[in-house]
This record gives C-alpha cells, sequence and structure tokens, in this order.
C-alpha cells in the first residue's frame, strides 16, 4: 500500500514538473501570465502542503497512540519537525505568491531546524529500539 502511494506521488510530481516546465517555456516565448505564477508550480505546492499535512497527522496519530511510552518523545519531536517543515512551505508559498513580504531566507532556516528536529527524533527512537 505504501509503495503503490508513493509510486502514484511520484507520478504526480512528475506531472506537476512536467506542467511546470512547459509553463515557463511558453512564458518565455511571449506568453507570460499575469501574476508571474505559474499554475502549475502553485499545484505542487499544494500538493506538498498536503503531503506534509499527511506526514503531520501521521506522526501525530502514533504519538497518540503511545503518549506515555518510552518512545514518545522521538513521535513529538517528529511532529515537531514536520509542523516546522510545513510552516517552511507555507513561508515559501506566501513569499512566492507575495502575500507575505518576508524573505525566503527565513523559509531557508525553518527547514534547517525541521531537518535537525527530524533526525534528533530518528536518533532518539534509534537508540530505544536497538
Amino acid at each position: 500500500m505504501v509503495a503503490s502511494f508513493i509510486v502514484s506521488m511520484s507520478h504526480v510530481l512528475r506531472a506537476g514538473a512536467g506542467t511546470l516546465i512547459q509553463q515557463s517555456s511558453g512564458a518565455q516565448s511571449g506568453q507570460s501570465s499575469a501574476s508571474g505564477f505559474s499554475i502549475g508550480s502553485l499545484t505542487l505546492c499544494i500538493l506538498m502542503v498536503l503531503v506534509l499535512a499527511a506526514c503531520i497527522m501521521s506522526a501525530f496519530k502514533i504519538y497518540v497512540a503511545v503518549r506515555g511510552g518510552k518512545i514518545a518523545q522521538g513521535w513529538f519531536l517528529f511532529v515537531v519537525g514536520f509542523g516546522l517543515l510545513g510552516l517552511a512551505q507555507l513561508i515559501l508559498l506566501a513569499s512566492q505568491m507575495t502575500i507575505l513580504p518576508v524573505s525566503t531566507m527565513l523559509a531557508d532556516a525553518l527547514r534547517a531546524v525541521a531537518l535537525i528536529v527530524i533526525l534528533i527524533g530518528a536518533g532518539r527512537l534509534r537508540k530505544l529500539l536497538t
């Protein structure tokens, strides 16, 4: 089931990237969009936010199931890391759509912090499970 989900997501991401490439080449040949933000990249960003939301929900469900146990702290770090990753993606999306006038460096810094938190959680889980 997980393998079929990953295969279907890779097909969706490839289709979204293909649409983005076609639209960017159309913009170079004189067919520019009014807002400068292509529909394909917006769809891809929304898809990424939805996938992150699914990761957060899954990690939270597991955290609730193991609450009070020894591995609860590791799963809590996963939830926090995926939440930070989702927040970074939303900030990047808002920055690209000029909704929020912030630098993309903030999103990059949040991604780095999220990666560190996820790795710490994975390290704690690995330490407990070995």
